[in-house]
């Protein structure tokens, strides 16, 4: 089972994902705003709610924008996301923060690079 934050730590937040759609969001703060920002939306569905173009360095790009409710984690007990997330052996939330990496992966529009490959 995840961990659950006290209150002097971070929050905990494990997103589900299935064919590139979020299903959920559990938090160890259920009062948490989770917003994606999706950069795999259509162009063409300016229509959509969510979906907006904006300019970019690269030129126009679409994104769908949206807020996610959030479940307390203790709605992950017995289900598959849990499973998933014990077989995969994360080790324990470091206490201070810890330095991430972040790596931007490659679009269609934008292919991936050798030097994007060995990230």
């Amino acid at each position: 089972m995840p961990h659950h934050a006290s209150e002097t730590e971070s929050p905990e937040i494990v997103i589900n994902v299935h064919g590139g759609v979020v299903q959920d969001v559990y938090c160890s703060d259920p009062q948490a705003d989770v917003i994606v920002v999706d950069w795999d939306a259509d162009p063409s569905a300016t229509d959509a709610p969510g979906v907006v173009q904006i300019a970019a360095a690269r030129g126009r790009h679409a994104a769908c924008v949206g807020r996610y409710p959030v479940q307390p984690l203790r709605e992950l007990a017995g289900s598959d996301v849990e499973q998933a997330i014990e077989a995969a052996g994360l080790p324990q939330r470091p206490t201070p923060p810890v330095e991430l990496s972040i790596v931007e992966f490659p679009s269609a529009e934008f292919p991936c690079t050798e030097e994007c490959r060995n990230a």
